[in-house]
Parts: structure tokens; C-alpha cells; sequence
């Protein structure tokens, strides 16, 4: 409950320094391990914080989508850690509090610690915390668009070669959605 476990990735989609595009979601998927996948650097320490807050209350690792276009980059942010509120799932019965590993911990009593504990727990978590949500709302909506990650940025540079900004989408009926989490 103390520890906490991110594993930060670094993938390429694009093959500027490998010679294949790859990325982590299957194998996270395959692990049952949830990933957080942030826009830009300011999002990055923001998503590392509450991958490791996530991570001690769910008893599961977490894992962090990083891209070349983050972790090469640099930029000027405000953040403080004393003002960023982190949000847990209530209750801790005796039974929540087993949902860490456990020793000796036989493989399906693990499975059922999983699917019974960290499960909800993880998807109660991602919902408390905003990491998915809904960026613009259209009052008559026309257009959805779900974005995760860079692409996020992208969109809005795309909307900014267009001259429009948030406030001119969402009256043409544009709603963005942003996946901060893409599995679970």
C-alpha cells in the first residue's frame, strides 16, 4: 500500500529510433496492467502522479505511454504537487484491503483478488479522477471526436490551422472526447 509500481514505456510509432513501430497497449492489455497515455509534459507529471496513486491504491502496476514528441521536448509548466487533488475510491473494508499481493499468493487466488478488488477499484479510480473525460460539449452536436494522447495535440493544432478555436467548434457541433486511460 505504501510502494507503488509505474512502468513508463517509450514507444514509436513513427520508427525514429527503432526499426519497428510498436506500441504498449496489447501487451499492458495482455498484463492487465491500465495505461495512462498523456497529451503533453504538463499532463505527463500529472498522469505519473496518479499512476502512482493508482498503482498503491489498486495494488496493481501501472503503466505510462510516453512518445518521442514528449519525452524530447521541453517546455514551461505550473504545477504543484501540494494543489493537485487526488481522488480515491471510498471504503476500506478488511476485504478492499487484501487486494494487494499477497505471500505466499497461489495464481488463482490472484485471479480472484484481481477481478473482484483491483477491477473495480482501477475503473472507480479513472472515473474519480477525470482521467477520461469530455473536453467540449456541443449544445447541438453534429461531430464526435475521441482523441487519446498526442493526438490530442494534434487536433488542436489541426482546429488551429483552421482558425477556430474550442468556443467555434462546439457551436458548429463539434464534441471532443479525451481518452486519458485507452485500456481498461
Amino acid at each position: 500500500p505504501r510502494g507503488g509500481v509505474l512502468a513508463v514505456v517509450g514507444d514509436d510509432h513513427a520508427m525514429k529510433s527503432s526499426a519497428q513501430a510498436h506500441h504498449c497497449e496489447p501487451a499492458f492489455a495482455d498484463m492487465r496492467i491500465p495505461v495512462l497515455y498523456p497529451s503533453d509534459i504538463q499532463e505527463m507529471l500529472r498522469f505519473g502522479l496518479l499512476g502512482y496513486a493508482l498503482s498503491r491504491d489498486s495494488g496493481s502496476w501501472v503503466g505510462l505511454k510516453t512518445l518521442p514528441e514528449l519525452v524530447n521536448s521541453s517546455a514551461v509548466i505550473e504545477m504543484s504537487i501540494d494543489s493537485m487533488n487526488i481522488a480515491l475510491p471510498a471504503s476500506e473494508s478488511a476485504q478492499v484491503r487484501n487486494r494487494h499481493v499477497q505471500w505466499p499468493d497461489p495464481w488463482p487466488a490472484g485471479e480472484v483478488r484481481f477481478h473482484q478488488l483491483k477491477w473495480p477499484r482501477i475503473l472507480e479510480f479513472i472515473r474519480l479522477n477525470d482521467i477520461n473525460r469530455v473536453v467540449l460539449r456541443a449544445s447541438r452536436p453534429r461531430l464526435g471526436i475521441v482523441t487519446a494522447g498526442k493526438s490530442y495535440g494534434d487536433l488542436l493544432e489541426a482546429l488551429a490551422q483552421l482558425d477556430l478555436s474550442l468556443q467555434d467548434a462546439e457551436r458548429l457541433g463539434v464534441s471532443i472526447y479525451k481518452v486519458g486511460c485507452p485500456w481498461p
